[in-house]
């Protein structure tokens, strides 16, 4: 029985993580778009804001899943 117990509380957690995981990059991904579209920034001063944000992002993932 504690081992079942054990793998439903693993279970749950990982689900958590996962809906975390996708909160953190669906509000990324719409502050982003906000900023892409209502403010009147310079086209490459908006593009130098993506790369930015995607490069964190993508270093958050990796830090996330353990593997940097």
């Amino acid at each position: 029985m504690p081992i079942l117990l054990i793998q439903a509380a693993a279970a749950a957690f990982g689900i958590q993580a996962v809906i975390q995981i996708l909160v953190v990059l669906v509000i990324v991904g719409v502050i982003l778009w906000l900023v892409q579209t209502y403010l009147p920034i310079a086209p490459p001063i908006k593009t130098i804001i993506q790369v930015v944000v995607i490069l964190f992002l993508v270093i958050w993932l990796l830090r996330v899943f353990g593997i940097f």
